[in-house]
């Protein structure tokens, strides 16, 4: 890659994680798919409830499988056979969670 090139994409990382630490938002730069999962493992505690938006990107870098090694407790919206009323449950438990949250 040109170097002016890696110099402006450099540059427009550091300011999204600026603008988004404005708003009380973490930003963080991770170069691969093997520091994105170490990046996981430090923020997220093992045995914390996760849940996921919908995301290809989470299945591409591997996090779908990491969430589902059994170190977490993943509300699993994706997998195989599950019921309208398993994912209606799923998203009842992330609106109680947000709600012991405040």
């Amino acid at each position: 890659m040109d170097n002016n090139v890696a110099w402006y994409i450099d540059k427009q990382i550091e300011r999204t994680i600026i603008n988004l630490e404005k708003h009380n938002i973490s930003g963080f730069y991770v170069a691969d798919e093997t520091q994105l999962q170490e990046k996981i493992k430090e923020l997220i505690p093992e045995h914390s409830v996760v849940a996921v938006g919908d995301s290809m990107t989470l299945f591409e870098t591997g996090i779908i499988n990491l969430l589902r090694s059994g170190k977490y407790n993943f509300l699993d919206k994706y997998r195989e056979e599950i019921t309208r009323e398993e994912k209606k449950d799923i998203y009842s438990n992330l609106v109680i969670c947000q709600a012991h949250k405040k």
